[in-house]
């Protein structure tokens, strides 16, 4: 069966908008100015990702490498907050988001470097969700506004 990557994005997406509840403004769009009432802002973007050819013996399909990220802008709170505060909990929200919860379907879990999946694999359209790397800064367009980089790498077949 051909890889439907759109219908991961989308689906993961939707998960994100059912499970972080802080965010103003969630897209799927690049954007490099946002409105002050819009944020915080989640940007869950494959825009930039690639699509590249696993080699696995052990699967019946091929499996496919997909990358993209999840961009947070945040700024500083009305009383004073370091903007790094916010922005952290706002990374933990995406973070409990993305793993796994009951509800999940458990076909085509696969491992990853000898352990347990620890994310979804929403509802068996991926086989491994793993965040690979999270950057912080301050982005300049906004003073004190905070911003993070997610990356994130999928297993799909």
């Amino acid at each position: 069966m051909a890889l439907d990557s759109e219908t991961i994005w989308a689906a993961l997406f939707e998960r994100l908008e059912q499970r972080t509840a802080s965010f103003t403004t969630l897209s799927r769009r690049r954007k490099a100015q946002w409105g002050i009432e819009q944020f915080p802002v989640l940007m869950l973007l494959d825009d930039s990702g690639d699509e590249t050819p696993l080699t696995d013996r052990d699967a019946p399909e091929p499996v496919w490498s997909l990358n993209g990220e999840i961009i947070i802008l945040t700024r500083p709170e009305e009383d004073g907050d370091a903007p790094t505060t916010t922005l952290n909990g706002l990374i933990k929200e995406v973070r409990e988001a993305l793993e796994r919860v009951a509800t999940d379907s458990a076909a085509g879990l696969a491992s990853r470097g000898g352990t347990c999946q620890f994310y979804t694999n929403l509802g068996g359209l991926i086989r491994v969700l793993a965040i690979t790397k999270v950057e912080k800064g301050a982005s300049g367009l906004l003073a004190g506004q905070a911003m993070a980089s997610i990356t994130l790498e999928l297993e799909a077949q």
